[in-house]
């Protein structure tokens, strides 16, 4: 045994002294919080716990001023300014204007940012003190954790309790999927809180927006990219934006449930570019993508309604994929048609409004052994220039000639009415939709743009 080292027989050790009664509860307070980190019950679970533990209402509240979990209870009686504040805030799930207004005014922001724990603030809004601390991960503050003194005197003791309580906060929120898969960017953050509101202020819009320095423009789309299996899992959507860079300039893009949602932005008279349409077909076939594109709209309540015309294009889109040749791209505004079919077809029989005239083509094909709906669909798509139409369906124009002279004597019409295009051009949809014709030749937009080769 080495010498110098002091040996001791346990006689002369001292017992630790007892914990005081504020030091027992501490100790407690924090198993409770601890206990509920690790039970994965969810942040709501923690605040909950916490509002019981503290003995005063709870509040977790994001960078956008949305309360993500709460324990604010307020009885029907009660006519205080706290209980006026939280009833028309929890009603709408945001702090109000009013409320932003004072935290910008009373820089209190700034003030959490320059604490390493929670401050003690009289809130004069709600008339009551109040305990705020800022929850950050990698130095970026994603939420704020708000105790409001209502049932018992906040003490230096709660002080402590809640330090612990906004770091599992912090913890919590790093295993939310919005957090984690924008990597705590505002912007995406913001984008993402956006797509769950389907009914947002637009007031309270603009300064969140612009709390993060986003300046939303005059023109914007919502595109979609999901992998065209439904069932696959795309390995890295960060890398996908990444590819898809010039499409995001001035924009936004979040990762939500398995898919890239981008905010594409545009000035006035700016709209998506050709060279942006092709980026997007080479990073769909590269990573098996399709993409659908919104309607164009002006204002940021309309994203959330907007995401789902993009979600919808891509279900319509693949709705008319056996019959016409809809690329990975889907635009809302070329397929908006189907959701008349749709909702036509639940209250209706569709073959109604198709003209008898047509389906009497349709009979006259199936008979004859002939391909005159195909010629007459051709002809149709490609503006009704016998050049296009030939060279789209490979038929010399002669015979073309030839063909449309039969259909029209068929059809009842010489097919130089608007009306009568229209007509016919809504039947072959219903058709297509309920599977009764499906196209021979089948050609994209941008190919029956084309010229027509000699």
């Amino acid at each position: 045994m080495d010498d110098r080292m002091p040996v001791y027989d346990g006689a002369d050790e001292k017992s630790e002294a007892p914990l005081s009664e504020d030091e027992c509860w501490q100790e407690d307070a924090g198993k409770q919080l601890v206990s509920a980190l690790f039970s994965d019950m969810g942040l709501q679970h923690i605040v909950d716990v916490a509002a019981r533990v503290l003995g005063n209402p709870v509040a977790v509240i994001d960078a956008n001023y949305r309360y993500v979990a709460r324990k604010m209870d307020v009885a029907p009686d009660d006519d205080s300014e706290f209980a006026r504040v939280m009833r028309d805030e929890l009603r709408s799930g945001f702090v109000s204007e009013e409320g932003i207004a004072y935290i910008h005014e009373r820089g209190l922001d700034e003030r959490l940012a320059q604490r390493v724990c929670p401050c003690v603030h009289f809130n004069d809004r709600l008339q009551a003190n109040t305990l705020v601390g800022a929850a950050m991960v990698h130095g970026i503050c994603i939420a704020h954790v708000m105790l409001v003194e209502r049932g018992r005197a906040i003490t230096p003791k709660d002080e402590g309790c809640f330090d612990l309580l906004v770091g599992i906060v912090a913890q919590e929120l790093q295993k939310n999927p919005v957090y984690l898969s924008t990597r705590g960017q505002m912007g995406s953050y913001f984008l993402a809180s956006l797509l769950e509101n389907d009914h947002p202020d637009a007031t309270s819009l603009e300064r969140r927006a612009a709390a993060i320095n986003f300046k939303p423009p005059a023109r914007m789309r919502v595109v979609v990219a999901v992998p065209r299996n439904p069932f696959a899992q795309v390995g890295n959507m960060q890398n996908v934006a990444g590819q898809l860079q010039p499409l995001l300039t001035h924009g936004l893009y979040t990762l939500h449930k398995n898919q890239l949602v981008m905010l594409v932005c545009k000035g006035e008279g700016q709209d998506v570019t050709d060279f942006e349409l092709g980026r997007m077909r080479d990073v769909g076939d590269l990573n098996d993508l399709l993409f659908g594109i919104s309607n164009r709209f002006d204002s940021l309540t309309g994203v959330h309604s907007n995401y789902e015309q993009a979600h919808d294009a891509i279900r319509y889109g693949q709705t008319v994929s056996n019959a016409l040749e809809v690329g990975r791209i889907m635009r809302y505004d070329y397929l908006s048609y189907v959701k008349l079919l749709e909702r036509t077809n639940q209250t209706d029989d569709l073959l109604d409004i198709c003209p008898p005239t047509l389906v009497a083509l349709m009979e006259h094909d199936r008979t004859h052994d002939s391909d005159l709906m195909n010629t007459l669909f051709g002809y149709l798509q490609n503006g009704q220039s016998t050049a296009r139409a030939s060279a789209q369906l490979s038929l010399h124009k002669n015979t073309l000639l030839y063909r449309l002279g039969t259909i029209r004597k068929i059809l009842g019409c010489d097919l130089s009415s608007g009306e009568d295009v229209f007509q016919l051009q809504v039947g072959f949809r219903v058709l297509m939709y309920l599977g009764l014709f499906c196209p021979r030749f089948r050609h994209t937009r941008e190919q029956l743009r084309e010229h027509p080769r000699a």
